[in-house]
């Protein structure tokens, strides 16, 4: 009878796990349905797609507003619009010391929104020294994660550490900006796309998905794409791009631009229509790069996602 149950538990037990495990893609397919909506809430509210700030230098700061001087990025400036106005607006109304205490607490809260359930379960993970180098915060030794990625665009380009002081910052003229001609994605530093600027069609220009990360350091804050978490801005935690193609998540293969996924078969990717849709890892590699770019004016055929 022992050995009966035995045989009967190794049968099931590959069902249950392919239940839950397409349990828990689909809600992160709903997560990213989440972020889609409301990044697109964010642009009929401020008439743009979220900017993704100054640099990976930088935190979110609730007192800067949504445009260029708003040093946070894209997953920074939506928190309104996922009904988290209060993480958002930690430190509000302060200044100095204070403030940066503040955005330590957000730095060190995570969010369901923003955590793939397959990859790790909800919680903050270890911060690196290297990786203590946000400006207007305090240093941490935990973080939250994010597991997604905003379409920065074709180009080669998805992060930039940023101006070093806000002198720099606020200075719309500074030396060290990178070229707005350099991106053709929806959010990159000091953004402003709006849903007009994307004439290939929002059906037909990728928003936000899923990142590809490296599972030897899911927990230990050392990968360049995974060790600042999902509120500073324009770098390689939260930003993605389509010069490259997606990949499932590999041992040994360090991922810091492609979108992608822990799942099997395919990756949950939220477009600008605000649709969600699941992309084969064997999308054809043109399409996939024209994806990402919001007016290139090339046809895109559906039946090679």
């Amino acid at each position: 009878m022992i050995t009966i149950i035995g045989i009967l538990i190794a049968l099931l037990l590959p069902a249950v796990q392919a239940a839950r495990e397409s349990a828990r893609k689909m809600q992160c397919a709903n997560n990213v349905k989440q972020m889609a909506l409301a990044c697109l809430s964010h642009e009929n509210a401020t008439h743009y797609l979220p900017c993704n700030g100054w640099g990976y230098h930088w935190l979110g700061e609730p007192d800067r507003g949504v445009g260029v001087l708003q040093p946070g990025g894209w997953s920074y400036n939506i928190l309104p619009q996922l009904e988290q106005q209060n993480l958002h607006d930690l430190g509000s109304g302060t200044t100095g010391t204070t403030l940066y205490s503040s955005l330590g607490q957000l730095f060190m809260t995570p969010l369901a929104v923003y955590n793939c359930p397959s990859r790790r379960p909800l919680g903050i993970y270890t911060v690196t020294p290297s990786a203590n180098d946000v400006y207007n915060c305090i240093s941490v030794t935990l973080a939250a994660r994010i597991d997604y990625g905003i379409n920065a665009g074709d180009q080669s380009t998805n992060q930039d550490p940023g101006p070093s002081d806000y002198t720099d910052g606020d200075n719309l003229n500074w030396s060290g900006w990178l070229p707005q001609s350099e991106f053709t994605g929806i959010s990159f530093q000091r953004s402003r796309v709006a849903i007009a600027n994307i004439t290939d069609g929002t059906s037909n220009t990728y928003l936000v998905g899923e990142a590809a990360k490296m599972p030897d350091d899911y927990y230990n804050g050392e990968g360049n794409d995974d060790n600042h978490g999902p509120y500073t801005a324009f770098e390689d935690d939260s930003s993605r791009i389509t010069s490259v193609l997606p990949v499932q998540d590999t041992p040994g293969f360090a991922t810091d631009k492609q979108f992608g996924s822990v799942h099997a078969g395919s990756f949950n990717m939220g477009f600008c229509d605000g649709s969600t849709r699941a992309i084969s890892y064997g999308i054809d590699p043109l399409t996939h790069d024209h994806l990402g770019n919001r007016a290139d004016g090339a046809p895109i055929d559906a039946t090679k996602y």
